[in-house]
């Protein structure tokens, strides 16, 4: 089965380190992490991802766009389950439904996986 997901195809592949379940990868695309480049709505929801107090109305799908325009490469798993890796940190969340809407301990919960990458608005 290959899907797409952000205009890019996924690829199937295994994973052996969260075992044998199989997971859609996003296919990146050539440039390198130093030469990816935030447009303003990027920055935007990385300044409302570390505003106190969390918002909880902010869209799943600008904190995804984000995290893949910042290098992290997308493991689809199963359902609704995706998992955002990069420099061997990994981040596991459920994508909210039926809303749209992460709720503010997916924003926390983003917001520690950004600082452990050490990325700051």
């Amino acid at each position: 089965m290959v899907g797409f997901r952000f205009g890019r195809p996924l690829t199937p592949t295994l994973s052996p380190d969260l075992g044998e379940r199989e997971f859609y990868v996003i296919a990146g695309d050539a440039r390198s992490d130093s030469m990816r480049a935030m447009n303003s709505k990027h920055r935007k929801t990385l300044e409302a991802i570390f505003t106190d107090p969390a918002s909880g109305n902010l869209p799943w799908d600008r904190i995804e766009a984000l995290l893949v325009a910042l290098g992290c490469t997308v493991l689809e798993g199963s359902g609704s389950s995706v998992t955002f890796a990069k420099d061997g940190r990994r981040a596991y969340f459920h994508r909210p439904h039926p809303q749209r809407d992460a709720l503010i301990y997916r924003v926390k919960a983003v917001r520690q996986f950004l600082l452990k990458l050490e990325i700051r608005p």
